[in-house]
């Protein structure tokens, strides 16, 4: 090989260029299911929810994680009902597993690959459809003494003067196909604990900015999701932080406080575990100990 054939990695890397690494993360697979993918006979759509649930578990050697529909458009680009009919359609053909967890789905791969229904088949449901209307339309019922087969008769539509005609070939695509098309924000591990967070806190307006990215970011390389995930439940289950106690309305629950350190990480962690064995009991007897002490507040 010459040495202009030479690809200057390090220069491209300057230049803003992604180059695959593995020192940068991968994810580690069994060649049982890596054999199945690719001969796997399922939508685009369901491919594209599959490698983001891949991703997302044995990218961080899990057998299972917790999704919501929401951010499993935010990391394929799909819309809403796109990812809904995926996951059914990976749950038919007994690929993933689904269990309900409150607002989450815990969703995991099924290590059994030889259950996996590799390609439609009877459980079809747009084939099944079909096969229903058909068996219920005598017109397209195959005569089995002649062996002829009816015509359908479809029915003259009246025109629609504000739709223009199917042979016009300018009929609209629908909202969700459009959006298949658009730009979407790459996959970032921080995007999932954000996103977390605002549904936890109901915080739907809230943006995720440099400042709240930042603490993210230190703090997922030293803790996993899940862990980051505890603490925030733990702030969501603290009165005093949540605002709840009588005469303190403010809330201490921003995303910079809960990951301002590791300790408050830490904390707020421990806090999920005590607090739902003692809903009883007073939630000042917690709060306590961080108020002053520069720890959570």
């Amino acid at each position: 090989m010459s040495t202009a054939n030479v690809i200057d990695l390090e220069a491209r890397r300057k230049e803003g260029v992604v180059i695959a690494d593995t020192d940068n993360g991968f994810t580690r697979i069994a060649n049982d299911i890596m054999d199945r993918l690719y001969m796997l006979d399922i939508s685009a759509s369901a491919f594209r929810v599959l490698n983001a649930i891949i991703r997302q578990t044995y990218g961080f050697q899990k057998s299972t994680e917790r999704f919501t529909n929401s951010y499993l458009q935010t990391m394929t680009g799909l819309g809403a009902t796109s990812v809904k009919d995926s996951l059914n359609m990976l749950v038919d053909r007994r690929i993933i597993s689904v269990e309900k967890s409150g607002m989450f789905k815990v969703i995991g791969i099924n290590k059994s690959v030889s259950d996996w229904q590799m390609d439609a088949g009877k459980s079809d449901n747009n084939s099944r459809t079909k096969n229903t209307q058909q068996a219920a339309n005598p017109a397209t019922i195959e005569s089995r003494e002649s062996g002829y087969k009816k015509p359908r008769i479809r029915p003259q539509k009246a025109a629609n003067p504000a739709k223009p005609s199917r042979e016009s070939g300018h009929i609209k695509e629908e909202t969700l196909q459009k959006k298949l098309f658009k730009e979407k924000q790459p996959f970032d591990p921080a995007i999932q604990v954000f996103e977390y967070w605002k549904t936890v806190m109901k915080k739907s307006r809230a943006h995720l900015t440099p400042e709240r990215r930042a603490k993210l970011v230190s703090r997922l390389k030293d803790y996993p999701l899940e862990t980051l995930m505890d603490a925030i439940d733990g702030c969501a289950l603290s009165d005093f932080h949540m605002g709840r106690q009588p005469g303190k309305p403010e809330q201490h629950n921003d995303i910079e406080l809960i990951f301002r350190n590791g300790s408050n990480v830490e904390r707020f962690a421990d806090m999920k575990q005590a607090l739902q064995s003692a809903q009883s009991a007073q939630p000042t007897d917690w709060t306590q100990n961080f108020v002053g002490t520069g720890g959570l507040v």
